[in-house]
């Protein structure tokens, strides 16, 4: 198909975003590209083609005379798509830093695909990105952070009206330390903090209410008690086995580390 006989995009045809005016004579510099892109069509009405972004899922309608057709795969599009934003391929995601419910002060720390590791603050390209997405769905505690604040925050509303049927009273769970609170976590200076869970074990006590909507929470060296509704339960409350990559603060590993004690 060459450009002089497309009249039509069709959905999946790759197209370049022309970044010039109507007599194509303007750039914010001479050292910027005309084009922008490429771009997944998704489909064309009248004049309008709208577009995907290769590689940030971003979707945009432009005129049919601002486009241009690639002609490349699909894979050096999204490689040239990486290089539109100056953007680096994540491969993983091996820890993160912060308070889940303040996106804003959230850092992860991602491995790279030449092999780089390094910290990286939460942002609009990292939370449309695939890895930040399973690895939010791997940590109870992080899921919410797969959706917009506003999604999260409807969904935290609808389970908090329901009755927790994912624990009951009796049971044996083991809490994050970080649930308590994150800038006093930072501040202990535990081995390895960022990549180690430390976990305190804990018991579901008693239903507060008929309703079974919260449920008394029993930390077994320290004593406190906490009420926990159903979606911190879900959460922060969701580790009912002891897995190898945890550490159990029991009252031996508190005596090397009394700070946990505090406060």
């Amino acid at each position: 198909m060459t450009e002089e006989k497309q009249n039509v995009y069709q959905d999946g045809d790759l197209v370049l975003h022309d970044l010039r005016g109507p007599d194509k004579d303007f750039l914010s510099s001479k050292l910027t590209t005309p084009y922008k892109g490429p771009y997944i069509v998704s489909s064309q009405y009248k004049n309008d083609v709208t577009c995907k972004h290769a590689n940030q899922g971003t979707v945009q309608v432009f005129h049919v005379d601002r486009v241009k057709p690639f002609y490349g795969s699909f894979e050096e599009a999204q490689k040239l798509s990486r290089v539109d934003y100056q953007q680096f391929v994540i491969s993983n995601i091996l820890a993160y830093r912060g308070d889940p419910h303040i996106c804003s002060k959230m850092e992860f720390l991602l491995e790279y695909e030449d092999g780089g590791i390094g910290w990286k603050s939460w942002d609009k390209d990292l939370f449309d990105s695939l890895p930040h997405e399973e690895y939010c769905r791997s940590i109870p505690q992080l899921y919410s952070m797969i959706f917009t604040v506003k999604v999260a925050a409807t969904q935290m509303s609808t389970i908090n009206r329901q009755a927790i049927d994912g624990v009951r009273p009796g049971l044996i769970g083991y809490m994050d330390l970080r649930w308590y609170s994150f800038d006093w976590y930072a501040q202990l200076g535990l081995p390895n903090e960022d990549t180690t869970i430390y976990v305190l074990q804990f018991r579901y006590g008693d239903w507060v209410h008929d309703d079974h909507r919260k449920i008394r929470v029993i930390f077994t060296i320290t004593g406190d008690q906490h009420i926990f509704n159903h979606f911190t339960a879900l959460t922060w409350g969701s580790y009912l086995e002891l897995d190898p990559t945890m550490v159990l603060c029991d009252r031996k590993f508190i005596t090397h580390h009394p700070q946990i004690m505090g406060n």
